[in-house]
């Protein structure tokens, strides 16, 4: 019998519901200065989906890159160089480049970028999206980031600043877009400090605002000995259960202590399983046809997960190794789930290749451009990009896209996916 623990030792937690319905809200005008000048997107309002495909996208050979947001105009740095009400410190590359990662609204076809930073980086916490799936793609801040002082900085603490809202940090693979809410449920190395945090703040789209909804691990020592215990691990949603689940101890804990937690996104409820997470900065994806996650840790190990199979009273390692693509490195490249193919695909710094993982036989094989592709991909920031490669399940016309940031002074690279890969 499959176990379903899925509530012992659930707490619930205060926030606000974020539920949205884009037919419930008014389309959103065109944004506007906000104070001191900086562009902002109007609140409570539902952006414009796009039911086709851009023309750009419908004339692309498949398996090609191409570059959208490339005028200066589009890029994300003039978004990120209008004027902030409050004064930021560090340095805007730092939105891309600081060990951080993005992640996708599907609905409307957007790379979301959010609280990328910290330590000694950006200490903005501000919004950034991209509407790829558009006719002219461009980067737009949607609110303003907070004044950077005061608030609590100690370990594990609310890792805030004096208004509430969440210091930036260096987010990795955690950011989780689920309907109309951006989740970020662990905080690594927050900004002006080294110091972590498992506590869990969403940012509601159309409110543009910050809620926290608890700590994951409020117990949890994230400096025992002297050695800090930095949150490098993944999130991911699972569609069945409606649970984010945070592996935020993935590089160091293995006691048996409490490390891994997902928190409901309807109820908003936490529960934490004591799993032992003992393999290093990994990126993962969740299989909803298969119920299970799938990771790929930075040298090239790839492992499974079992999430019809969970229990808040196991401890050891649930996880089973599959084998290994050769990879090595420090920090990872990017992984996503392209359901059209039921595959796997990863790009770490392979220039205009791919790689595929196929979930049958676990075998890993490059996937070459066409011969009609002209654009090659730069390098990867040494520092990795994370959810900064993601993916576009629709992009109109029942074809994915693939998403690559490399820079704020860069293009967004587009990739088409093909709905047959051989």
């Amino acid at each position: 019998m499959k176990r379903r623990d899925l509530l012992a030792s659930s707490v619930g937690l205060a926030g606000l519901s974020l539920s949205q319905s884009v037919g419930a809200t008014r389309p959103c005008p065109p944004p506007s200065l906000g104070i001191g000048g900086g562009i902002v997107a109007s609140a409570d309002c539902a952006a414009a989906v796009a039911t086709q495909a851009p023309e750009w996208f419908v004339n692309m050979p498949e398996r090609t890159w191409t570059t959208v947001a490339a005028a200066a105009d589009d890029r994300l740095r003039a978004a990120a160089s209008q004027p902030t009400t409050f004064r930021q410190a560090g340095d805007i590359r730092d939105l891309i480049v600081a060990f951080v990662g993005g992640t996708v609204d599907q609905l409307r076809g957007q790379m979301i970028l959010g609280c990328n930073g910290g330590h000694a980086a950006y200490s903005g916490n501000e919004m950034y999206i991209c509407n790829v799936r558009s006719e002219s793609p461009r980067w737009t801040r949607l609110n303003q980031p907070s004044n950077p002082i005061g608030g609590e900085a100690t370990n594990n603490s609310l890792a805030n600043f004096a208004d509430g809202n969440p210091r930036s940090c260096h987010t990795y693979y955690r950011p989780v877009f689920v309907d109309g809410t951006f989740w970020l449920p662990s905080c690594d190395a927050f900004w002006n400090t080294e110091l972590s945090s498992t506590a869990t703040y969403a940012f509601s789209r159309t409110r543009l605002q910050w809620t926290y909804h608890g700590h994951g691990l409020p117990g949890m020592n994230l400096n025992q000995g002297g050695f800090y215990k930095w949150p490098q691990g993944p999130s991911v949603f699972d569609s069945d259960t409606r649970l984010i689940w945070n592996w935020p101890q993935f590089n160091v804990l293995s006691d048996g202590s409490e490390s891994v937690y997902t928190i409901h996104v309807d109820t908003k409820a936490i529960t934490r399983y004591r799993y032992r997470c003992n393999f290093g900065s990994c990126q993962a994806a969740y299989i909803p046809n298969r119920r299970m996650v799938v990771f790929r840790t930075s040298n090239g190990g790839i492992f499974t997960m079992d999430m019809t199979d969970v229990s808040t009273s196991d401890t050891g390692v649930p996880y089973v190794r599959r084998g290994n693509d050769g990879s090595t490195g420090t920090f990872n490249g990017g992984l996503v789930y392209h359901r059209q193919s039921d595959s796997l695909i990863y790009w770490h710094d392979y220039g205009a290749n791919l790689r595929r993982i196929d979930l049958d036989s676990w075998a890993v094989t490059t996937l070459e451009p066409a011969i009609e592709n002209t654009t090659v991909p730069g390098s990867m920031p040494p520092q990795g990009c994370h959810g900064n490669f993601n993916i576009i399940n629709e992009m109109g016309n029942g074809q994915a896209a693939l998403v690559l940031i490399l820079g704020i002074d860069q293009p967004v690279h587009v990739y088409k996916l093909p709905n047959v890969i051989a």
